[in-house]
């Protein structure tokens, strides 16, 4: 991830009906072991419910390439995903995050 300023600095690139797109440059990443914990645990919920990953995108209102990306450890979801996965899987942050 390309460091921009020591600020976080929000950028959409995308918005439309069913693709909202954000990057996010911060001075801190989450480490490779939370991203995996995170994709891990989103993946089992996923399965556990039946459902695909792109009616986990469509549900949320995110690319299911980019959904995909969350689950092996590519990309880093906002807050704001993160808060409408637990939503939608019905859990509590705690339940996802491994802090």
């Amino acid at each position: 991830m390309k460091m921009v300023s020591r600020e976080a600095k929000f950028k959409a690139f995308t918005l439309s009906k069913r693709n909202i797109s954000y990057n996010v440059f911060m001075p801190i990443t989450p480490s490779r072991r939370a991203q995996q914990y995170l994709g891990k645990k989103l993946r089992e919920l996923r399965e556990k419910q039946g459902k695909t990953q792109l009616e986990v995108a469509d549900s949320i209102g995110i690319d299911v390439s980019y959904y995909a990306g969350i689950e092996r450890a590519e990309e880093n979801p906002s807050l704001a995903i993160i808060e409408a996965l637990c939503k939608l899987f019905r859990v509590k942050s705690s339940q996802i995050l491994p802090f």
